[in-house]
């Protein structure tokens, strides 16, 4: 009867061997069956023209959205802290409705830190906001959610609405300064693509305030090269209280060159030859400690070079 025994109790273990291994290898296979996209039941809700703060940690957090009508979605990422990586948006549609996840919706642009979305049916939308190194984890960051219902159609067919000629360049369309008022609204634009307009000329000056109930609010300012001048620029910013960084960007949403503050960090100074015909954004916030006030910025043309004149 022994030997009986034994041989039970050794089947029983192996039993137990390989059934916890197809418990692993099924947990590993099924974890994520279609990589890099998000788990719909680790969706996180998000409301409609409010701005979220989140603390970060992890290589990506995703959030699902509802939206009732057509519409203009526009969603726009930054990070506080000057020195962090900025993360990037991935929107995923009606990623989990049973049908037309890919369908409903048209990309109007999709740059490094921006999704503007014409929605053109209802459904449950989902974006995540990811690191854009694999290796690295989120930085705290914030993210603002804008919804402008109704669209500009031709006729009345949503497959005809006319597309901007160029939506990297103000559209000046009513959807597009909607969404600029949507949510959290100050002094100057808190995104790129709804920066104060700046005028090159000799000397362009504002003030401006950096205030809000969390510390990180951000200015944004826009302006124009035209035909195929080089002009030459310095970009000045003095904080008349508490700290200030200073960044300049493309239209791309690249940073083409960033000064954290000299001294004390209440003057930034950014000098910079840029090719034309283009558009640039001139980000500017509080210092690493979030100390912000009142400032004032000064663009100023030291050169404006054609090609080939030197």
């Amino acid at each position: 009867m022994r030997p009986i025994r034994r041989l039970i109790l050794l089947i029983a273990w192996l039993a137990l061997v390989v059934a916890a291994v197809l418990l692993f290898v099924e947990s590993v296979f099924a974890e994520d069956p279609t990589p890099g996209r998000p788990d719909c039941r680790e969706l996180m809700t998000a409301m409609l023209n409010t701005t979220l703060r989140r603390s970060g940690g992890g290589g990506s957090e995703c959030f699902q959205t509802y939206l009732a009508s057509p519409g203009h979605l526009k969603l726009d990422v930054a990070v506080p802290d000057p020195a962090a990586a900025e993360p990037r948006l991935d929107f995923f549609g009606r990623l989990c409705e049973s049908e037309g996840a890919g369908d409903g919706y048209r990309t109007i642009e999709n740059s490094a830190s921006t999704l503007w979305i014409e929605i053109r049916e209802p459904g449950d939308f989902a974006f995540c906001v990811v690191a854009q190194d694999p290796g690295l984890r989120l930085a705290e960051y914030k993210v603002r959610i804008a919804f402008l219902e109704g669209m500009a159609q031709k006729g009345g067919d949503p497959a005809e609405a006319e597309p901007d000629p160029d939506p990297l360049v103000y559209p000046g369309s009513r959807a597009f300064d909607e969404l600029c008022r949507s949510g959290e609204v100050d002094d100057h634009g808190d995104t790129r693509r709804c920066g104060t307009p700046v005028e090159i000329g000799h000397v362009s000056s504002f003030s401006g305030e950096l205030s809000n109930d969390w510390g990180d609010d951000e200015d944004y300012f826009t302006f124009f090269i035209d035909g195929e001048l080089r002009p030459t620029l310095e970009i000045r910013i003095t904080a008349e209280e508490g700290g200030v960084v200073g960044e300049l960007y493309d239209r791309r949403g690249y940073r083409l060159a960033g000064d954290g503050g000299v001294g004390d960090g209440t003057e930034v100074r950014m000098v910079k030859t840029l090719a034309g015909p283009a558009q640039y954004y001139v980000r500017v916030q509080g210092g690493p400690d979030r100390t912000a006030g009142r400032y004032r910025l000064s663009i100023q043309v030291l050169s404006a070079l054609s090609p080939g004149s030197g």
